[in-house]
C-alpha cells in the first residue's frame, strides 16, 4: 500500500493541492463502495438467476406432468376405444361366420353412428338381400325342376313311332322354353285303317301354355279312342267347348289354340278342320310344294262355334304332307325379315329331291332356320307324312 502511495505521488502534477492521504483514503472509500455495489449487484443477479432457474424448473416439472398426463390419457382413451372397436369387429366377424354356415337370419346390433355403425347397417342390409336371393334361387330351382318334369311329360306324349300301312312319319319339335305350346299327334288304328293327325299351337309359352296344350291333345285323343270314325267338325266343336270351359272358367286365363285335325278317309284323302298354318304338300310328280288353303276357327275363344269348313286334300303316292308351326315360318333375321313359306318349301324341295329321309328333311329345315335367324324366339314344330 505504501509503495502505491509513493507511485501515485510521483505521478501527480506539482501543483496538486490535495492532501495525499485524504486523496488515497477517498479513493479507497470509492473502491470499497464500488466493491459493495458490485457485491450487491452480484447478489441480486444471483438471486434473480436462482429464482428464474427455480421458476423454469417448476414450469418444466408442470409441463412434464401435463405431457405425461396427456400421454397417459391418450393411451387409456385409445385402449378403451380399441376395446370398443375390437368388440364390434368381433361381432361382425362372428356374424360373418354364422352367415358362412348358412344362417341368414343373423343380424348385428351396432348403434353407433360412426363408420362401424354404418358398416353394421350395411351388413344387415346385405344379409337381408342374401336371404331374399336364396329364397329366389330356391324358387327358381323348384320351378326349374317343375319345368323339367313338364318338359319330360310333353316329350313323352309326342308319338314315339307312329305307323300306318299307307304312310311313314317324321316329327320334330324344339320348344323356345322348357315347356312349349306346340303339339302334334298321330293316332292310328291299323285294324280299321283309321288315322287322325293333329297339330296345334297354344298362345304364349311356359307351363300355362304347356297345360293347355296337354288339354287339347288329350281331348282329341279321347275322341279318337272313343270313335275313330267321328266327323272331324263335331270333334273340333266338342274340343273347343272343353277348352273354353277349362281356360276361361277354371284357369281364369285368356289363352287360345290354333289347331287342325286331319282325319284319313282312304285313298290318300284327308278331311281337315280347324285353323292353323296352311299345310304344304310336296308333289312327287312336279317335285314342288303346293300350299293347301285350309281356313277354320280358332279354339278356346267362343264356346259355340259357327259352321266349321272342311277342307279335303289328297296325298298321292310319293307325296309328302308337311304340317308345321308359325315358329318356323315367322322366324326373323336381324333385319326383321321372316323365314317365310317359300324358303321353307325350297329347303323341303331340295332335301326330298336329293332323296333324303324324312328325319333328315326336318333336320335340314330347322338347321336352315337356325342359320337364317340365329335365335329361337318361338316353338319350332314340323310333322312330315309321306304316302308310301
Amino acid at each position: 500500500m505504501l509503495e502505491l502511495r509513493r507511485i501515485a505521488l510521483e505521478t501527480t502534477e506539482d501543483d496538486l493541492n490535495v492532501n495525499p492521504v485524504e486523496w488515497f483514503e477517498l479513493g479507497q472509500r470509492k473502491l470499497s463502495m464500488l466493491g459493495s455495489i458490485e457485491k450487491a449487484l452480484n447478489d441480486e443477479l444471483r438471486v434473480a438467476a436462482l429464482e428464474k432457474f427455480h421458476t423454469t424448473q417448476r414450469a418444466l416439472t408442470v409441463s412434464s406432468a401435463l405431457v405425461g398426463g396427456v400421454v397417459l390419457f391418450s393411451l387409456v382413451f385409445a385402449w378403451i376405444l380399441g376395446i370398443g372397436v375390437t368388440r364390434r369387429v368381433e361381432v361382425l366377424r362372428d356374424a360373418s361366420k354364422r352367415i358362412a354356415a348358412g344362417d341368414l337370419d343373423v343380424r348385428v346390433n351396432i348403434a353407433q353412428g360412426d363408420e362401424l355403425g354404418q358398416l353394421g347397417a350395411a351388413f344387415n342390409d346385405m344379409t337381408g338381400e342374401l336371404g331374399r336371393a336364396r329364397a329366389a334361387l330356391s324358387d327358381q330351382a323348384r320351378m326349374a325342376r317343375e319345368l323339367e318334369i313338364a318338359a319330360q311329360i310333353q316329350r313323352a306324349l309326342l308319338p314315339p313311332n307312329p305307323s300306318h300301312p299307307d304312310f311313314e312319319f317324321a316329327g320334330r319339335m324344339l320348344p323356345a322354353d322348357e315347356v312349349g305350346g306346340d303339339f302334334y299327334d298321330v293316332l292310328s288304328e291299323p285294324q280299321n285303317h283309321a288315322l287322325w293327325i293333329s297339330i296345334g299351337d297354344v298362345s304364349g309359352h311356359g307351363v300355362g301354355a304347356g297345360l293347355v296344350m296337354l288339354m287339347a291333345q288329350a281331348a282329341i285323343a279321347s275322341h279318337f279312342l272313343n270313335d275313330p270314325s267321328a266327323e272331324p267338325a263335331r270333334v273340333l266343336r266338342e274340343v273347343n267347348s272343353l277348352l273354353c270351359e277349362n281356360i276361361a272358367n277354371r284357369l281364369r286365363d285368356s289363352k287360345y289354340v290354333t289347331a287342325q285335325i286331319l282325319t284319313y278317309t282312304g285313298s290318300g284323302r284327308f278331311a281337315c278342320v280347324g285353323a292353323h298354318e296352311w299345310p304344304l304338300v310336296y308333289r312327287a310328280k312336279t317335285k314342288r310344294c303346293e300350299v293347301i288353303e285350309a281356313p277354320g276357327p280358332w279354339l278356346g275363344i267362343i264356346a259355340d262355334l259357327p259352321e266349321i269348313p272342311v277342307t279335303v286334300m289328297t296325298v298321292e303316292p310319293g307325296d309328302v304332307l308337311c304340317l308345321y308351326s308359325d315358329g318356323v315360318t315367322e322366324a326373323q333375321d336381324d333385319a326383321g325379315e321372316q323365314f317365310d313359306i317359300p324358303r321353307m318349301a325350297a329347303v323341303i324341295e331340295r332335301a326330298l329331291g336329293e332323296g333324303k329321309a324324312l328325319d333328315d328333311v326336318t333336320r335340314a329345315v330347322f338347321d336352315e332356320v337356325e342359320r337364317f335367324s340365329g335365335r329361337h324366339d318361338d316353338d319350332w314344330t314340323m310333322l312330315l307324312v309321306k304316302r308310301s
